[in-house]
């Protein structure tokens, strides 16, 4: 997920073990700051 339950951009992109093969394959993975800028500019 990208949004907070506010609309907010997250910090990192939360990818659930649903949406990733296999029982364990969840992430958090890290917003790059020139990354954050762009899609906050849509």
């Amino acid at each position: 997920m990208l949004l907070t339950p506010e609309s907010e951009l997250c910090e990192a992109i939360h990818l659930r073990n649903t949406a990733s093969k296999g029982k364990q394959g969840g992430r958090v993975i890290p917003l790059n700051k020139q990354l954050k800028q762009v899609l906050s500019s849509y």
